[in-house]
């Protein structure tokens, strides 16, 4: 059966289907990262997703900024869950993660405040540290706590990414507040490279 509500779609930096389709960088303020991902927009079909080109978009006869506004809402109506799990470190260190992985779209999760927010509150904290590696995957953890265990978090999210069979967003690790992305935490995109190869 086909699908004709629209849905953002995270798409690595350097995906190749950028020029033709209706999409734009995610930006976060006025900050340059060569690992913010591209966003796009389209249909889920029963055996891929299909892209909204920019020929297509016209025929539609509506702006962009229309065409995100109404994937947005839909996005916001699909149903996500988050599952609690932790991290071990050591003998007595632990890194407290949420993650949400029921929906081909739970990356993009990522954009909705209020799953967003859902989640700090299970945290019990107002600011997250948020990944979104690969397709499918969203990861989450308190944004404030010990330098070790962000970077704990950071080599995590870089190794999903950087797995041979993650079809792979960013390896970013972007820093929310209130449910909303406002800033990264750059450095560790690499971390997590080779970890995982084998």
């Amino acid at each position: 059966m086909s699908d004709d509500r629209l849905l953002p779609c995270l798409k690595p930096a350097d995906w190749d289907g950028a020029p033709t389709c209706v999409g734009r960088r995610f930006t976060v303020g006025d900050l340059e990262s060569e690992h913010l991902p591209w966003l796009a927009f389209g249909y889920d079909r029963p055996h891929a997703f299909e892209f909204l080109s920019r020929e297509a978009l016209g025929v539609l006869d509506r702006s962009e900024e229309e065409a995100e506004a109404e994937a947005f809402d839909n996005l916001r109506a699909r149903t996500a869950s988050w599952e609690r799990t932790s991290l071990k470190l050591g003998e007595e260190t632990e890194l407290d993660l949420l993650v949400a992985i029921d929906d081909y779209f739970s990356a993009e999760k990522m954009l909705d405040v209020a799953f967003m927010s859902e989640g700090g509150k299970l945290l019990e904290t107002d600011a997250l540290a948020v990944g979104i590696p690969c397709r499918g995957v969203l990861m989450a953890t308190r944004g404030k706590q010990d330098m070790e265990l962000l970077g704990a978090f950071a080599a995590a999210v870089s190794a999903q990414f950087h797995h041979p069979n993650s079809p792979p967003i960013t390896p970013a690790v972007f820093a929310l507040f209130h449910g909303e992305v406002v800033g990264m935490l750059q450095g560790g995109e690499d971390l997590g490279r080779g970890v995982r190869e084998s």
